[in-house]
């Protein structure tokens, strides 16, 4: 999160790192950006996301990658209409989640640019590239729904056995890739 996050905020990274299971959530406290990588050496880590927020609110989120010791800004997507679990209907508490995956068909209306956005940060899975069935026996599978709502693409979880809602929901008004 930010350097000093809503209780909002801290609910709505709580959420997402439930239900994203290459996630390890880490409070920031003071730490600079050049002590996250530190961070990252010691969980081996791709990437770093930061929330920011914005009057309270989770307003954006930062996806950083290690490029010759620094820190560097790779994607920035924009939220809004952000709804924590605990004010999902129907939600359930996700427990051990094994894939995120996103049903190719699903995706033939949204950008590509914020799909693969989601997919670069969220470690999701194409189901043109897995097979579902198979992976949906080895654990619990989560289902990674989108569609478009307005201007912008609304995003959801599911659990896969379940059919029910198992993480946050938001909207996603903009991808910025930075290019790195």
């Amino acid at each position: 999160t930010s350097r000093n996050p809503s209780r909002r905020s801290r609910s709505f990274i709580k959420d997402l790192v439930a239900v994203v299971p290459t996630y390890i959530r880490v409070n920031r406290g003071k730490k600079t950006l050049d002590d996250l990588i530190n961070i990252m050496y010691a969980y081996n880590s791709n990437g770093v996301l930061i929330l920011y927020e914005l009057k309270g609110n989770p307003s954006a989120l930062v996806y950083y990658v290690n490029i010759g010791n620094k820190l560097q800004k790779k994607l920035l997507i924009k939220l809004s209409s952000i709804k924590l679990c605990r004010e999902v209907k129907g939600f359930q508490k996700p427990i051990k989640v094994k894939y995120l995956f996103i049903d190719s068909k699903d995706i033939r209306d949204i950008q590509s640019d914020i799909v693969n956005a989601l997919v670069t940060i969220l470690d999701i899975k194409l189901s043109s590239d897995i097979n579902v069935n198979s992976i949906s026996e080895d654990g619990n599978v989560v289902k990674v729904i989108l569609s478009k709502c307005d201007d912008c693409v609304c995003v959801g979880f599911k659990c896969l056995r379940s059919e029910r809602p198992c993480g946050p929901e938001f909207k996603i008004l903009k991808v910025i890739n930075y290019g790195v």
